[in-house]
């Protein structure tokens, strides 16, 4: 997904966009569309609702700052 720059006068009240989805047959409510991060965040709790286990994921040295 891809969104254009709103026009100045609709930026005065700009929020956070939420959309729903589905992922693993599980309804996730409120998922942030946000194309300028660096980097995805999924707490552990989705994990679990989601049925996905730790050991699916591999360490990296990518440092977040």
């Amino acid at each position: 997904m891809a969104f254009e720059k709103p026009p100045t006068r609709m930026t005065r009240h700009i929020r956070p966009l939420y959309i729903k989805a589905e992922a693993n047959g599980v309804l996730i409510n409120r998922v942030l569309i946000d194309e300028g991060a660096w980097a995805n965040v999924l707490p552990l709790r989705m994990l679990k609702k989601l049925h996905i286990k730790k050991e699916n994921f591999s360490e990296t040295d990518v440092l977040m700052t």
